[in-house]
């Protein structure tokens, strides 16, 4: 294979991959890009992946309608055009996603009239959030549903953080009347325009301990 077409294996090959098709099946789809109509002993060959791998790929990719296969002995396979192939991907990926955004809201509906640990229960609650991505919406959604109080244990910085991204939903609570608490290390710079944020100009409570404390 040419150095280019290597090169560009390397640099683009994950992207058919996050268009939904395995390592193995983007891997003989760039062969036959290089190789242009090709059997099944060259595309082995070129690809360096077994025959009876490279058997399974080709079927899968001809199902798939990413590759042709031309009826001759022996017979040969060559790709479609990669701007129709990742189309054909993108209009899958997107069938399935509009399949799990439906499902999803059928999942909620049923959860919320079943069970009941998914109805918010306005009282107090220690939370462990697990997962970085998911904390600003979860942040987020607790406070807008808060009615008495909003008590915090985190770091300063990320204490900083969240005061800029949350801040629409902490005046609203304020103007609930909502009270705030939060207990962060001592920061190392003065953090009272956050604190001011956070509610400290209505009267919130603080409280601070020093960085040796921190679990």
């Amino acid at each position: 294979m040419r150095e280019s077409v290597l090169a560009l294996i390397h640099e683009d090959l994950q992207i058919l991959v996050d268009l939904g098709l395995t390592r193995l099946q983007a891997k003989v789809y760039f062969t036959l890009l290089e190789t242009g109509i090709a059997k099944v002993k060259i595309i082995s060959q070129v690809s360096r992946v077994s025959r009876p791998d490279v058997y399974r790929t080709l079927y899968k990719l001809q199902e798939l309608g990413l590759i042709e296969k031309e009826i001759a002995n022996p017979v040969r396979f060559r790709a479609i055009p990669t701007e129709i192939v990742t189309e054909i991907l993108l209009e899958r990926k997107k069938k399935k996603y509009d399949e799990l955004k439906s499902n999803t809201k059928i999942l909620v509906s049923n959860l919320k009239n079943n069970y009941r640990v998914n109805s918010f229960q306005a009282e107090s609650q220690f939370v462990v959030i697990p997962s970085k991505e998911a904390i600003i919406k979860n942040l987020k959604k607790a406070i807008d549903r808060t009615q008495k109080s909003i008590a915090v244990v985190t770091s300063s910085k990320r204490f900083v953080c969240a005061c800029y991204c949350l801040s629409g939903s902490l005046e609203k609570a304020w103007e609930r009347n909502v009270k705030g608490r939060v207990i962060i290390e001592n920061p190392k710079k003065p953090k009272q325009n956050y604190l001011k944020k956070f509610g400290g100009s209505r009267g919130q409570i603080f409280a601070l301990f020093p960085q040796s404390l921190q679990l």
